[in-house]
């Protein structure tokens, strides 16, 4: 909760985009550019949080799937009509066609303040987040601010999580192996009394620019998704004695337009579900199962 409403205040008063990574009980907040993260945390006050935060998830991904269930809840949105059975995704679309109407008619519709009630409450846990916000201000919790060009070794594990899903295995042993070196080359200057100057110079030219990395690997990723998505394509126009129709269908399966998927389609996986599972390539028939099963 502390670390979006901080990144909520940074983002709206210092005009930056803002980074997160977040662990069970820390976090950590980046910026490509300087940010004042103490004079943001004084804009927050415990009992201004809640409205603060119900402006910095208005337009979040949680809020939207939450409004989803609670629309399903209030009978909204159905899962199956006229014996049909709508997928997650068509649910998901549904939803953020009902959500865009009801804001018009009104902001504090029923269902969007519950929406907002459990994100808030049951995901963020608000109330303790004013609890510590309201010792801050009273000084019953002292800040101290502290300025590095390495995280400390206790950080580096939430640093990673930051980078998990664009990081192989061998790639994340690197990083750590990276960020320790530098750790320890920073005590052996220290210890060398080395003098100030030549710290920073060493520090500015080996220290690690995590925004450059994972910019680099978020590149080689989509690079990856295309190639694995071509593979695909491959596979689904080699398909044996499937009509081009159903082929077609299966790339649009590939590039995500699951929205759209033919009920003549759906039956003849489902007719045929056997002969797929027993003979289809296993990346090709899981992805089409799944959209089809939703």
């Amino acid at each position: 909760m502390l670390s979006r409403a901080i990144a909520f205040a940074v983002a709206r008063s210092q005009k930056r985009d803002i980074e997160m990574g977040i662990a069970d009980n820390v976090f950590y907040i980046s910026s490509e550019k300087h940010v004042n993260i103490l004079s943001a945390l004084k804009l927050l006050k415990a009992d201004k949080l809640r409205l603060v935060m119900e402006n910095a998830i208005d337009q979040t991904e949680v809020l939207k799937r939450r409004f989803r269930h609670c629309a399903q809840r209030s009978l909204m949105i159905l899962r199956t009509y006229k014996g049909r059975t709508k997928n997650v995704g068509r649910q998901q679309v549904s939803s953020m066609i009902l959500l865009a109407a009801v804001r018009r008619i009104s902001p504090n519709f029923s269902i969007i303040k519950e929406a907002r009630r459990e994100v808030l409450e049951d995901l963020m846990d608000i109330e303790n987040a004013m609890v510590v916000l309201r010792m801050i201000e009273e000084d019953k919790i002292k800040i101290k601010e502290i300025h590095t060009t390495i995280p400390t070794p206790f950080a580096f594990n939430l640093v990673m999580q930051g980078y998990t899903d664009i990081l192989k295995i061998e790639d994340k042993v690197e990083f750590l192996k990276r960020m320790h070196q530098m750790v320890i080359a920073k005590i052996a200057l220290q210890k060398k009394n080395i003098s100030e100057d030549k710290q920073k110079e060493f520090l500015k030219n080996s220290s690690i620019d995590y925004h450059e990395l994972w910019k680099k690997n978020e590149e080689k990723k989509k690079l990856d998704d295309e190639e694995g998505k071509q593979y695909l394509k491959f596979l689904a126009y080699n398909l044996k004695h499937v009509p081009t129709s159903a082929k077609e269908q299966i790339v649009k399966i590939i590039d995500g337009e699951t929205d759209d998927i033919r009920p003549d389609f759906i039956a003849g996986v489902k007719k045929y579900r056997k002969e797929i599972e027993d003979k289809w390539p296993k990346e090709l028939k899981e992805l089409v199962l799944k959209a089809v099963d939703g």
